[in-house]
């Protein structure tokens, strides 16, 4: 994608160099793109074109509590999965971290 300033130096320079090839080189861009941009007569952010993005309900809108069981896991998830989200860190113990703890005082009191 070429810039503004890009096309505007190439309108410049081809009142005034011999050829499309100088000015193009000149320009930084390649003689195809020059003529299409000399041609159209617009700047690049006149050409864009507006998105248009297809959007539709989620299909597994019901089945994601079923599959997590807890409402709080599945929003995380699929915020996770779907956007660039933060991973929060809770300051509460882990479960496994106090089965593990529990295993290991067990077999020490044998």
């Amino acid at each position: 994608m070429k810039t503004d300033q890009q096309v505007r130096r190439l309108k410049m320079l081809i009142q005034t160099e011999k050829t499309q090839a100088i000015v193009a080189s000149k320009a930084a861009m390649d003689e195809k793109t020059a003529r299409k941009y000399l041609k159209n007569g617009k700047l690049p952010s006149q050409c864009q074109k507006e998105h248009n993005w297809r959007t539709r309900q989620d299909p597994f809108e019901q089945e994601w509590e079923q599959i997590f069981k807890d409402p709080m896991v599945t929003a995380a998830a699929i915020d996770r999965l779907v956007h660039h989200s933060v991973i929060l860190e809770l300051n509460i113990s882990s479960y496994r971290m106090e089965e593990a703890k529990g295993k290991k005082n067990s077999k020490k009191n044998r």
